[in-house]
């Protein structure tokens, strides 16, 4: 009885096969590559927003409750942090249907152009530069929102600076609670829901989530 039938019937596991355990050993290299391989770095301004669980494309996301999102600001009176969010969400579409190739295809002139007004409202409203770029907004306007609702208004105040936000940190802050509604901004809400409407879509929410970039919005209904 050679040694590999006597180890298994001591109920010891055979040696493995040579020509196995070869093969095996050459495929390590590969699978530590592809263990360590990153993958592609989003954007900053997807990383801004992408926090909702789920979903491969916020934008999706962002589309589908635009008019939740910033259709009416009004309702966010003296509720900064939702309308930090709401105006958040302005920006980050603005940028994707202007400047994104996986959307500017679903935009259209009439959208492009209630867009950047829309933008251009909302910007000499609050006092955002006119020229700073969407992701810088976003990103503060986020962080801003979480520390107002962690009552660390001090700190929110320190993030709404220039030369982003040009009148300062506590007046930013009084304005977002302060917000009028704007038929332009309603409008472009309401486009941009109807431009999400087309074939091809990803359709959707996950159970219980609130319109306002997967988030409960807050504000008056």
């Amino acid at each position: 009885m050679d040694r590999r039938t006597s180890l298994t019937l001591a109920g010891c596991p055979a040696e493995p096969n040579r020509a196995a355990v070869l093969a095996r050993r050459a495929l390590w290299p590969v699978l530590l590559l592809a263990a360590c391989a990153e993958p592609p770095a989003p954007s900053p301004l997807r990383r801004a927003l992408e926090r909702d669980g789920g979903w491969r494309d916020p934008v999706t996301l962002a589309v589908l409750n635009a008019p939740g999102s910033f259709g009416n600001l009004a309702r966010f009176r003296d509720d900064p942090a939702a309308a930090a969010r709401g105006v958040a969400s302005l920006e980050f579409l603005t940028d994707a249907f202007l400047n994104d190739q996986r959307w500017t295809p679903r935009s259209n002139p009439v959208l492009s152009v209630q867009l950047r007004q829309a933008q251009a409202w909302v910007r000499q409203t609050l006092g955002i530069a006119p020229g700073a770029p969407s992701a810088s907004v976003v990103a503060a306007l986020r962080e801003a929102a979480d520390l107002v609702e962690a009552n660390d208004i001090a700190a929110a105040r320190r993030i709404l600076v220039p030369p982003v936000f040009t009148d300062g940190g506590g007046e930013t802050l009084r304005r977002l609670g302060d917000l009028e509604n704007n038929r332009t901004v309603a409008a472009a809400a309401q486009s941009v829901a109807q431009a999400g409407m087309q074939p091809g879509m990803q359709t959707g929410m996950q159970p219980g989530m609130q319109p306002g970039m997967g988030r409960p919005s807050g504000g008056r209904r």
